[in-house]
């Protein structure tokens, strides 16, 4: 399931600005991509260049692993990319178990040996960035993967090559690290040719300190909402509640929540959340062509947390 869920890295850190690097320019600010397959580590941040690869009709993920180690542990702020037509997101990883060089289809078991860095979003790609003091913390000695997602609806394989960037930070101004806490519906179909609405739940097994909250659907969503009821199942807030748009797919509506002042989630709180989508095609909609999923990153970071969601009680 992780290789899913951290799909959303490209909008799981926050979406701050639009990019201004495009296929063809360096992201370190050239007028010239470095070769494919190679990965460039300077003061600002270590981008990899994909090889050129091709990517079939429909949905597919494909990771590879790089022939790079980082030199020294490493605090990362956000993160840069561009991919080709039909890009869903690029992700950047770091194994926790080196594996040989190699670009394959990736399986959800190899997922598991995978910590999410950084990622962008798309064609037109995104700069991504977390609020002041807070980071990733990446080890040194951690061979880097890259996994692209396209959603390929030309019919007919393409050849492309994208690129990824994480930014580093400067570790004297880092006063905390972040992990991400996902709440996940997997469970819904779609009809063919008919809307839905599903509502699934979750028990907060702690409390938590959130920095960032965004949802996530693809185009055939309408509406997603998150609240947060006490224990008792009285309304306390809606964080998230959104009438979905398709360009959200890569390009969500982020909440960012300063050091000073973050979201604070309970122990024994519920979150209760609602996802509609309007099935325009004639064929089921399933987990992961469509999603149902809220993303937040919460401090200090103590491991990548899912909440187990379930339907809600009858009335």
């Amino acid at each position: 399931m992780r290789r899913h869920l951290t799909a959303l890295g490209t909008t799981a850190i926050a979406l701050s600005a639009v990019s201004a690097c495009h296929v063809g320019t360096s992201s370190t600010g050239g007028n010239t991509e470095p070769p494919p397959n190679t990965v460039v580590d300077d003061a600002t941040g270590v981008t990899v260049y994909t090889p050129e690869f091709q990517v079939p009709p429909g949905d597919s993920f494909t990771c590879f692993y790089m022939n790079y180690k980082t030199a020294e542990e490493l605090s990362i702020i956000g993160g840069d990319g561009i991919q080709g037509q039909g890009g869903h997101h690029i992700l950047l990883y770091y194994a926790t178990d080196p594996r040989p060089v190699d670009t394959h289809p990736c399986d959800d078991a190899e997922m598991t040996n995978l910590n999410q860095i950084s990622g962008s979003a798309g064609k037109e790609g995104q700069v991504l960035s977390l609020p002041p003091g807070l980071a990733i913390k990446v080890p040194a000695g951690k061979q880097l993967v890259v996994q692209a997602h396209y959603i390929n609806i030309t019919g007919k394989t393409q050849t492309v090559r994208d690129w990824v960037k994480m930014e580093k930070g400067i570790p004297s101004q880092i006063h905390n690290y972040v992990n991400y806490f996902v709440t996940d519906d997997e469970g819904f179909q779609v009809p063919p040719s008919a809307p839905l609405t599903r509502t699934t739940e979750c028990v907060v097994d702690r409390d938590y300190q959130l920095a960032i909250s965004l949802p996530h659907m693809h185009e055939y969503g309408s509406h997603f909402t998150l609240e947060v009821l006490d224990a008792n199942r009285n309304h306390l807030d809606t964080p998230i509640d959104t009438t979905w748009s398709p360009v959200y797919t890569s390009h969500p509506p982020i909440k960012v929540y300063d050091m000073s002042a973050p979201y604070l989630l309970k122990k024994g709180q519920i979150l209760r959340q609602t996802c509609a989508w309007n099935n325009t095609t004639t064929d089921p909609l399933l987990f992961p062509r469509e999603m149902c999923v809220g993303f937040m990153y919460y401090w200090p970071g103590a491991g990548d947390i899912t909440c187990n969601m379930t339907l809600p009680p009858s009335p």
